[in-house]
């Protein structure tokens, strides 16, 4: 079975190892026992972000997450940030050369980065630039394929509206993959930057495969399904995420079931490793399980099956 992770953020996937070391090695070993001792989920975060403070943390981060995971295709997405001890320019090198160095010890995956544009703290001249910083580095050595839009779905946003339609067109127009975090709360104003992001990828009218796909997507409105379905848009799920999350009740049929019901229809992620305590093969196992097999693909072994379905997953994967 080839295992894909196509949803999986840097600073909450690291293992406890490393950020315990980088801790050590940054004189904050305090912060890392608040980390410890904090259940919230949002706070934790907070933590991570205090300690991970230069490029080479960042470097690292990125080959402790390539070695500690199980699955063969990676796409890791990070929001590019400054701290006291390096600029954002270094933050995106750290990245890279984290990409290349995690290529070079374990060959054996497949692995890729996007550049976040949080829309809790980004306005459209920064999101403009990190896509334009992505395409770039696509386009001089492909360890960038693409931007993710994220960040704090809770919070007050900076990007949204008709900021946040004309990033999103913008990026559809550059050669890269374009991840959108979509239907994460139920509210008027995330219900009408959904309607935004859909209404750009209509206008779009390119190649969606390989091009565009969608975050979580829990709450949704009967006319968002059918745009999205209409265009066949790929939208990745992080099972134990939703479960965390309470966005997916136990017992109940998880919500993506009412658009895809399809294995080949979504992608597996595991968004927050760290956080949410899991890995990409359960994970995978989990979404497949209550996933459907088509009909016509009932007659397959289970190695014909396996092969079929990641041949098209492979092909959502920028």
């Amino acid at each position: 079975m080839l295992v894909f992770n196509a949803h999986i953020h840097l600073n909450g996937s690291v293992s406890s190892e490393y950020l315990q070391t980088t801790a050590r090695r940054n004189n904050c070993v305090e912060i890392y026992s608040q980390f410890e001792s904090e259940s919230n989920l949002w706070k934790k975060f907070g933590f991570i972000h205090q300690i991970m403070q230069t490029s080479e943390d960042i470097l690292l981060a990125v080959v402790d997450v390539v070695k500690n995971s199980n699955a063969d295709v990676l796409e890791i997405r990070t929001t590019p940030k400054a701290t006291n001890k390096c600029s954002i320019e270094d933050y995106i090198q750290g990245f890279i050369e984290g990409i290349k160095c995690a290529k070079e010890q374990y060959p054996e995956k497949e692995v890729k980065g996007l550049l976040s544009i949080d829309r809790s703290r980004h306005s459209l001249e920064d999101a403009k630039w990190i896509i334009d910083t992505a395409l770039k580095e696509k386009q001089q050595n492909g360890t960038i394929v693409g931007v993710d839009l994220s960040g704090n779905f809770l919070g007050n946003r900076t990007l949204t509206g008709i900021n946040l339609y004309q990033a999103v067109k913008y990026a559809l127009e550059k050669d890269i993959g374009v991840a959108l975090h979509v239907g994460e709360i139920d509210s008027e104003i995330e219900r009408a930057d959904f309607d935004l992001i859909l209404q750009a990828i209509k206008e779009y009218g390119g190649k969606i495969y390989g091009k565009v796909r969608l975050g979580h997507a829990i709450y949704r409105t009967s006319e968002q399904d059918k745009i999205i379905s209409q265009l066949k848009i790929p939208v990745e799920i992080c099972p134990s995420c939703h479960e965390k999350l309470d966005w997916w009740k136990q017992g109940e049929a998880h919500p993506i079931l009412t658009l895809y019901q399809y294995r080949s229809q979504v992608l597996p992620g595991t968004d927050n490793s760290l956080l949410f305590e899991c890995n990409e093969q359960e994970e995978q196992k989990k979404l497949d399980a209550f996933l459907k097999i088509p009909e016509k693909d009932m007659g397959l072994s289970e190695a014909e099956l396996d092969e079929k379905i990641a041949s098209k997953r492979r092909r959502y994967m920028f």
